[in-house]
């Protein structure tokens, strides 16, 4: 079980970093947390705090544009992504709670592409997995 929450947490937040406030329910209940955009960068805080839960650039609608952080509630480093018209498209980083990294890889356009790499919460390899590009 506790394998499948480490697997899960991380891939709720990488799915949720790039849906608008509208839609999403990592975001849960936005309209309660304070979100705010300063110079096209949006900043996202966890619920009744000034801790930060997503940062990142977005574009003139208002959509997650290149790298977005998101944090745990701690403040460590829990993922970040690239984005391109608020998909994932690029670089994606995911950290275990110790702060080693977890896996990474590649999105175009929403779908992983190419090789992903998977990690130990020690750091050390554990797999790679390889992802066909598949087109529109």
């Amino acid at each position: 079980m506790k394998v499948y929450l480490i697997f899960l947490i991380p891939v709720f937040v990488l799915f949720s970093c790039g849906k608008s406030e509208e839609s999403t329910s990592d975001e849960s209940s936005v309209e309660s947390q304070e979100v705010k955009i300063e110079n096209g960068v949006k900043t996202v805080y966890y619920k009744g705090t000034d801790k930060v839960r997503f940062r990142g650039n977005v574009n003139k609608d208002s959509l997650w544009e290149g790298k977005v952080s998101a944090y745990r509630e701690n403040g460590l480093l829990w993922s970040n992504l690239t984005y391109a018209n608020g998909i994932e498209n690029g670089v994606a980083q995911v950290y275990h709670p110790n702060g080693k990294l977890y896996y990474s890889g590649e999105y175009e356009k929403g779908q992983k592409k190419g090789v992903w790499y998977f990690y130990s919460v020690e750091g050390k390899f554990i797999k790679e997995v390889s992802y066909e590009k598949v087109y529109d």
